[in-house]
């Protein structure tokens, strides 16, 4: 039986704090110069264009963080240790998600409010875990129940004349109380 080397805890342990402190820093840079930059657009609004092109690109970026890095991001998520074992760089794919989820909130936060980020974050994920048998269906009921809500509260945010953000955030809530229902049933 091998004792640990306490020397080696200590300097993984100061190792794992300054990636904590370099991920917070440049995440807090990032979100920072995004909002910036939104605010800048949208109070001028032949720039609007530019904000949207800007949105393109960060979906671009995601998309392709995504389809790149799934798997990685996936097991790290999991279960880090083996994901460290397989040569998966744990902290730079947790670092790359953490920055990705603070330009995508940061962006839109400016467009759709708190209320609307944070639903759409949290509620078609919950809904599709009421439905899924497996991480395909999970992502892709997802992903669509997030969509279709969205352009149903732009619907009826318009065609109602209600808040944009309160009526996406009332269909995602609709969306996963009838899985719940779905779910109760099978």
């Amino acid at each position: 039986m091998s004792k640990s080397d306490p020397a080696a805890s200590k300097r993984e342990r100061n190792k794992t704090i300054r990636w904590v402190v370099t991920i917070f820093i440049v995440t807090i840079f990032i979100s920072g110069a995004i909002s910036l930059l939104s605010d800048v657009i949208m109070e001028n609004s032949s720039v609007f264009v530019a904000f949207l092109i800007l949105l393109a690109i960060i979906l671009i970026l995601v998309v392709v963080l995504w389809a790149t890095s799934f798997n990685q991001m996936m097991l790290s998520s999991v279960h880090q240790a083996l994901a460290d074992s397989r040569g998966i760089k744990v902290v730079w794919k947790n670092f790359l998600f953490t920055a990705a989820i603070a330009a995508v909130v940061t962006i839109t936060m400016s467009w759709v409010g708190l209320l609307a980020i944070n639903s759409l974050l949290v509620l078609p994920a919950a809904a599709a875990r009421n439905l899924s048998r497996n991480l395909h269906q999970y992502h892709l009921i997802s992903v669509l129940g997030g969509l279709v809500c969205g352009i149903g509260g732009l619907m009826v945010s318009y065609y109602l004349g209600a808040s944009t953000g309160a009526s996406i955030t009332v269909l995602l809530a609709l969306w996963f109380f009838l899985s719940l229902l779905f779910k109760a049933k099978h």
